[in-house]
Parts: structure tokens; C-alpha cells; sequence
């Protein structure tokens, strides 16, 4: 039986092996033109879940008082190594599957493969390893697939293995920026948000979605972060995504009872 990329609840599949054995495997990297038969013994599906909790990254989230809230849920999805252990009031502990763009993809392995020649460089490292084992056993997700950091994420596998880190990867089959221009009708490159989303559909009946507010104002005219966890960051410009678009489309999801926006502080 040919893979046939749909959206439906078995198609984004994710290593279940041994990260460092697997991925030291450089066939791994390269069998994506497959028959599904071939890929079961090595591969696992994301089982359906009824409750999904999709985490932006906006500030809005600051204050919220989501962390409990969040962490209910049976999957927990976010996006690009945010920051976590400091903020778990209102992001929250659990993650299930964090999905990494090629920004944080890079950053990840400039800071663990790095020469760590510096006093901050050997500081980072520490931070990062240790972010890791927070969220162990979490699926690193690759959106866009590996591209030149194969090699790269070789060596962070066995990284982990040595370091007792229980963090798996995946991959997508097919160009998930493609499948969610599809889906969602895009002009312009689609958001982490709006990726995570096209993801969650094929394995969460009901999805809450946490942190998507791309304004430098909330309603009551109060500043809002571009990250919640970056207090430096503030510009909201960006031509390469048309959040306004993408947020109205969120609201109109809502209203049709698709998926559930949270803005507001929880439990107020």
C-alpha cells in the first residue's frame, strides 16, 4: 500500500526507536518516497485524542494563569524551543510535540555543536541540555524537514542518548507549508501557529488554541509582547505572514465551533 498524504489521524508519523540508533542510521534521513508497509516496524502513529492544546507563542499569554489549564489536555502541541520552566504559570508544563522551523532547528544545533570556547557558550549548552530533559520524552517535530542540519541532528541524537535525554524526532512526508496553504487558502507563507494547526487536525477531535494574538495591544489597549518569553521583542511587522488574516480566520473558526480561541486570562 502507497502513503497517501490526506488530513486524516495516521499520517504524521514519528520514530518510535531508539533516538540515537535511529537517527545515526542515514537511511532513516533519506527513505521518504516509501510504502507504509516499510515504514511500520520503524515508525509509529500520533493516536487520536480528544483534548488538544495548541500554545503560540504571544505575549498576550503573560499573566494568563493558563499553565493548569493547558497541561489538562491530552496533547500539548507548541512551536520553536519558547521558554518553559519560568513561565509554567501560564504556558504550562507538558509538552507533546514541539515544532521546531529551521530558525530554531539552527539555533539548537549552533548551541549544542558548537565550540564552547566561551564561559557563555558552555552556559547556553547547559540551559539547553537541560531544557530538553523538561520536556523528555516530547517529540522534537521538524515542519520543514531537515534539509542541511541531517548530519547535525545525527550528532544531537547520540547527544541525547549519552545524556539520557528521551526527546524523539519527526519529520514530515511532504512539505508542510504546501499542505497548509492548501488547507487554510494562503497567499502568503503560513505561521508556526497556522502549521501547528494543519498538524493537530489529523490527531485532536477538539482543539484550544492558547497564545495566538498577533497585535501590540490586547482589547483593553494594554501592551503586548510578540513573545511572551522575549521582553525585548515588540515589532510586530513581518512580510513574510499575514497575521491579521490569519487571526480573523481563527475568530471565524471559532464562531463555527471548529476549534476554541483563548485571549482572555483563564478563569476570569
Amino acid at each position: 500500500m502507497t502513503f497517501s498524504q490526506s488530513f486524516q489521524s495516521h499520517i504524521w508519523k514519528v520514530a518510535k526507536e531508539d533516538i540515537g540508533k535511529s537517527l545515526t542510521n542515514d537511511s532513516y534521513f533519506k527513505r521518504v518516497h516509501c510504502t507504509v508497509d516499510e515504514l511500520d516496524t520503524a515508525y509509529d502513529t500520533m493516536d487520536m485524542k480528544p483534548k488538544c492544546a495548541i500554545i503560540g507563542n504571544s505575549g498576550i499569554l503573560l499573566n494568563s494563569r493558563c499553565g493548569r489549564e493547558i497541561d489538562s489536555h491530552d496533547y500539548v502541541i507548541r512551536a520553536n524551543l519558547p521558554g518553559l520552566k519560568e513561565y509554567n504559570r501560564d504556558v504550562g508544563n507538558k509538552t507533546t510535540l514541539m515544532m521546531m522551523n529551521r530558525a530554531a532547528v539552527g539555533s539548537m544545533c549552533k548551541t549544542l555543536l558548537g565550540k564552547q570556547s566561551t564561559t557563555q557558550a558552555k552556559e547556553n549548552y547547559r540551559k539547553m541540555l537541560e531544557y530538553f530533559r523538561y520536556m523528555n520524552d516530547s517529540i522534537l517535530w521538524m515542519a520543514k524537514g531537515t534539509g542541511s542540519f541531517r548530519k547535525h541532528l545525527q550528532r544531537i541524537a547520540v547527544l541525547f542518548g549519552k545524556e539520557n535525554i528521551h526527546t524523539r524526532f519527526g519529520f514530515s512526508y511532504v512539505s508542510t507549508v504546501g499542505l497548509t496553504r492548501t488547507r487554510w487558502r494562503t497567499q502568503k507563507v503560513p505561521s508556526s501557529g497556522l502549521i501547528m494547526l494543519a498538524i493537530a487536525e489529523t490527531f485532536c477531535q477538539n482543539m484550544t488554541l492558547y497564545g495566538f494574538y498577533p497585535y501590540a495591544k490586547d482589547p483593553s489597549g494594554n501592551p503586548v509582547l510578540y513573545h511572551y518569553y522575549q521582553p525585548n521583542l515588540t515589532d510586530f511587522h513581518t512580510n513574510a505572514h499575514d497575521f491579521d488574516k490569519e487571526h480573523k480566520m481563527l475568530r471565524s473558526l471559532q464562531d463555527q465551533g471548529f476549534l476554541r480561541l483563548v485571549i482572555d486570562p483563564c478563569g476570569k
